[in-house]
């Protein structure tokens, strides 16, 4: 069987790393390989939690009291057009 470690690169790579570490080759490559793996398996339930987060917060917002109903008199958004300020 063919492995990653059959390329150049990455096993410079990998004993770059164990000499870093004080590892062996295989020891670099198992203990990255597991690292990668549980980062992996925890990205899903990340997205999952701020999902779930997110719309916990939207309930909430929805839920609250309307103190002032009235609609908005925001006028022009054209800076050009003075309405009611200085010089008008």
């Amino acid at each position: 069987m063919q492995t990653a470690l059959d390329s150049p690169k990455v096993y410079q790579l990998a004993r770059e790393l164990a000499e870093y570490t004080g590892e062996s080759v295989p020891e670099v490559v198992a203990r990255a390989l597991r690292e990668q793996l549980a980062r992996e398996k925890e990205r899903p339930q990340k997205a999952s939690a701020l999902a779930k987060q997110l719309l916990e917060i939207g309930s909430e917002c929805a839920s609250l009291s309307v103190l002032d109903n009235r609609t908005p008199d925001w006028g022009s958004i054209d800076p050009r057009e003075n309405r009611g300020g200085k010089g008008s």
